[in-house]
């Protein structure tokens, strides 16, 4: 599982529907970065999960099809979960923690994935994803979800 930040403000404004059929929508057109590079189309979101700043859960991608990364680095076999927000810039609500958290678990549990192998994106790719906010929370979420995980 790899969790990680939209890196773009949060928009508190809009319900998760908009947010998913926008993403869907960026997605699914060729994208020049903010690199240089350009990026073809993807064939949907590119994420699994969704996780609103109200922390409300949506599904993306199907788990059984691979995510899509603008960094590089492979994300077959891996779970993507995003956090909607800019964690460099500000930290992620207690709404998406709390909601993040059953969600790991439950994914974890599911796919019979250790609390170890729930990492954060610049683990894999260079790259600041998902924000030093979230990397302040981190741990100790991580360890909530794996004593939860060996309670069973």
């Amino acid at each position: 599982i790899l969790v990680h930040h939209t890196a773009s403000p949060a928009n508190t404004k809009r319900d998760i529907t908009y947010k998913m059929r926008s993403l869907q929508a960026y997605s699914q057109k060729p994208a020049d970065l903010g690199n240089g590079r350009k990026r073809d189309a993807w064939a949907d979101v590119p994420y699994h999960f969704y996780v609103s700043s109200d922390g409300r859960v949506a599904e993306g991608r199907d788990v059984k099809y691979s995510g899509d990364t603008n960094t590089n680095y492979d994300p077959t076999g891996s779970i993507q979960v995003v956090l909607e927000g800019n964690f460099e810039t500000s930290r992620p609500n207690v709404e998406q923690i709390t909601a993040l958290e059953p969600l790991l678990v439950s994914l974890a549990k599911k796919w019979q994935i250790p609390a170890s192998e729930i990492r954060v994106h610049k683990e894999v790719a260079a790259t600041l994803c998902p924000g030093k906010y979230f990397l302040e929370v981190f741990p100790s979420l991580n360890d909530r979800i794996e004593k939860q995980l060996k309670a069973k």
